[in-house]
């Protein structure tokens, strides 16, 4: 395998799905949502990437990883926020 490979989990979700999972995944309750002024500020200063990447989100599915075969361990956001965190 050689070239470009989108790495990102075999299922897109939406932001408000991801905070949602984590929030589950960290036993956290409701939170509210970040005002666009501060992701544009903070993505800047402390991620050093463009804000829109944080507001808009891009939907990339690995195709081709998938076309190769490849099996992920955990395919599902829930099961890999788990392991990645350390959660039973």
């Amino acid at each position: 395998m050689n070239g470009i490979y989108n790495a990102t989990g075999p299922h897109p979700v939406t932001n408000k799905e991801f905070m949602a999972a984590l929030r589950k995944v960290l036993n956290k309750g409701w939170a509210p949502p970040a005002p666009a002024p501060l992701v544009w500020l903070g993505a800047y200063v402390f991620m050093r990437t463009e804000p829109s990447l944080a507001l808009t989100g891009r939907n990339c599915v690995p195709r081709r990883l998938a076309d190769h075969g490849f099996r992920f361990r955990h395919p599902d956001l829930e099961a890999a926020l788990y392991d990645l965190l350390g959660k039973p």
